[in-house]
């Protein structure tokens, strides 16, 4: 005989429905803030394309003009991109339970990793070194939180399989 609690109703019709939901509160307010944060960029980028090449990411620093010439059609694309993966990310936090926490993280990871790995191999096209920190911490923010959120929704659904037995 179990000693743990049976789950509310509501609690086991969630799980056999959308499966568990992840943690709530700092992931989801990470996760909000990343999908706002890409949904500028990504705006920005599609369109407003030249003005993004020129000053991404604003206050003075400039990590975008120094590697190569502006190409228009990659820039949108890449803001067109940016876009998608923030309605993703809003999608997983506005309908917790039907997006696998999983498969939002994967869809970051996809972008950010190789993202990231670019820019500590090249470097050398920003000549400060506010301009080489901040970029190297913002893009590690991009790997981190989907991370973390991946764990909460790894750890919401052994709790929820827990209470289930």
């Amino acid at each position: 005989m179990s000693t743990h609690p049976s789950p509310s109703p509501r609690a086991a019709e969630r799980t056999r429905s959308h499966g568990p939901t992840p943690a709530g509160g700092v992931a989801g307010w990470a996760l909000s803030a990343l999908a706002f944060g890409q949904a500028a960029v990504g705006a920005w980028a599609a369109v407003w394309p030249h003005s993004f090449f020129d000053a991404f990411p604003g206050l003075g620093l400039r990590w975008v003009i120094g590697d190569g010439p502006f190409n228009e059609h990659l820039t949108r694309d890449v803001g067109g991109l940016s876009l998608s993966l923030a309605v993703l990310t809003v999608a997983a936090v506005r309908t917790a339970g039907q997006v696998s926490g999983r498969w939002l993280a994967l869809a970051w990871e996809a972008y950010a990793v190789p993202h990231l790995a670019f820019h500590i191999v090249h470097l050398d096209h920003l000549d400060r070194r506010v301009d080489q920190v901040s970029s190297l911490v913002a893009l590690s923010v991009s790997v981190g939180v989907p991370l973390i959120y991946a764990l909460a929704w790894r750890r919401a659904g052994a709790d929820d399989a827990r209470r289930a037995r």
